[in-house]
């Protein structure tokens, strides 16, 4: 939940922060002025804390000017209010620069945060807590815009005007905001997009429906742009439909944008409560909007579900692929594991599945663990075909790893995709007993897929670490 970025405040001039919730630790984040890495200095601090045994909460700030806690417990702004419902945060906020109104250079630093999860996990309560996205301002963590489901009372904002039923329209929002660049400024941001567990997908617009800036914050506004379920909004309804890790999204000709994401259940922090949002069913989809208007709304009725490489159609909204539930009871649905990335074109997922092991495991100290296979997707965004690897599949398997991260990088005018990904275990092997990695498993002969493996753990450069290490697969042709 960790991001670092070059931004410039005020008079304070261009500076490196590091931004970052407190996770799994409680509701709250904090930054910090990081330009001197030998003399970090902390910035400001917010959280939500419970005053008392009566569940009552406070807003507790603090900045390096006061030095001491400021705590907000009544005659709250609206956007206080809304500020309560932060919700455990382990999804990765992001900091951007919004274009204004007022010629060039004119613009307003922010913080995207999405509103994590409750903890307990309650879906008959689901639109409380966490059930809100907040525009922040990097000089002191206040509030710029906090949006929730009493911003989409207006049905034209909800997904076509189709999802009907009582408020709250938002769901917890347990995954990370994707920034989608302006059009003026490709430095700045245009819009955000942000899903909830509801299978909602919404759109923060920062500048109007011409591609031009706004007057001011006041201006900013939040719409459904797709929709998972016919019924993800409704308030009765407790189906779940997480997205992992946040949305990629491409803009090709013209206005046409397109945005893809995976999905996978989440699990609160076990400490106080814990549960789990476990999803009605796993997929990796691609959805259409027009980047100006918005006015191509995606609803249920308009997914197209792909079983085979065949199938595609450049005239849909939009296609989703159902994962493999697995053929036992002690299968481990497949689910995504990191955030997609767009690259040449191509649409790259990563997906784990698994199997449930009720051993117990002396390295790790618990009983029940997972072992299983990874497999990189490698798919058109548009029409959801095949488009990298031979014989027209759409993905290759990584056997006895999982992915934990992907990351494009560039050499020159090369592209390369970062895999980063750790072994899972094996009843039969102790955890370093690790396997050979050969083009058996993991090369794909005669496509330049397997340049060079980083081993971070272990100097022996064939063998899968007992940590993580990296896999990097060319992407230009």
């Amino acid at each position: 939940s960790v991001q670092c970025r070059n931004i410039k405040i005020d008079s304070d001039g261009w500076k490196t922060y590091l931004l970052s919730t407190l996770g799994r630790g409680g509701n709250g984040l904090y930054m910090m002025d990081v330009t001197d890495h030998d003399s970090p200095a902390f910035k400001w601090y917010t959280e939500v804390a419970a005053a008392d045994k009566s569940g009552k909460k406070n807003i507790i700030t603090m900045t390096w000017e006061q030095n001491e806690q400021d705590v907000i417990s009544k005659d709250m702004t609206t956007e206080q209010k809304k500020f309560l419902k932060l919700g455990f945060n382990s999804p990765r906020p992001e900091m951007g620069i919004a274009p204004l109104h007022g010629g060039d250079g004119v613009h307003k630093n922010f913080i995207a945060l999405p509103g994590g999860m409750q903890n307990p996990v309650d879906l008959g309560h689901n639109g409380k807590d966490g059930a809100v996205f907040f525009m922040l301002d990097p000089k002191d963590g206040k509030a710029i815009r906090v949006f929730d489901g009493s911003d989409l009372t207006n049905p034209d904002l909800r997904a076509g005007g189709g999802v009907e039923g009582p408020a709250p329209y938002m769901g917890m929002m347990v995954s990370e905001p994707t920034l989608v660049r302006s059009e003026k400024n490709s430095y700045m941001t245009g819009q955000i997009l942000a899903p909830d567990n509801r299978g909602n997908i919404f759109r923060i617009r920062l500048e109007d429906k011409f591609g031009e800036p706004m007057d001011n914050p006041e201006d900013w506004e939040i719409e459904t742009v797709a929709t998972l379920q016919r019924e993800a909004a409704m308030n009765t309804s407790s189906a779940s439909y997480s997205v992992y890790g946040g949305l990629a999204a491409g803009i090709y000709e013209g206005n046409e944008m397109w945005a893809a994401g995976g999905t996978a259940d989440i699990s609160a922090p076990s400490g106080s409560g814990g549960g789990t949002i476990r999803n009605e069913r796993q997929m990796i989809f691609s959805f259409s909007l027009d980047k100006k208007t918005g006015t191509t709304q995606v609803r249920d009725r308009d997914w197209v579900e792909l079983k085979d490489s065949g199938d595609s159609d450049k005239d849909m909204k939009g296609w989703y692929i159902k994962l493999d539930p697995g053929d036992d009871q002690n299968a481990i649905p497949e689910y995504a594991t990191v955030r997609p990335v767009l690259a040449n074109g191509i649409l790259y997922f990563g997906t784990f599945l698994g199997k449930k092991m009720d051993i117990y495991d002396p390295d790790l100290c618990v009983t029940g663990t997972e072992t299983g296979d990874s497999r990189i997707y490698a798919i058109d965004m548009r029409t959801g075909g095949a488009s990298r690897w031979s014989h027209a599949a759409k993905y290759r398997t990584l056997n006895g790893v999982k992915i934990t991260g992907f990351t494009v990088s560039k050499i020159g005018r090369r592209k390369n995709l970062l895999v980063r990904y750790s072994k899972t275990r094996d009843k039969n092997k102790a955890f370093g007993d690790s396997d050979i990695l050969n083009e058996s498993n993991v090369n794909l002969p005669g496509e330049d897929t397997l340049n060079i493996l980083l081993d971070y753990s272990n100097s022996n450069a064939d063998k899968i670490p007992p940590g993580e290490a990296v896999i990097m697969y060319g992407l230009s042709k």
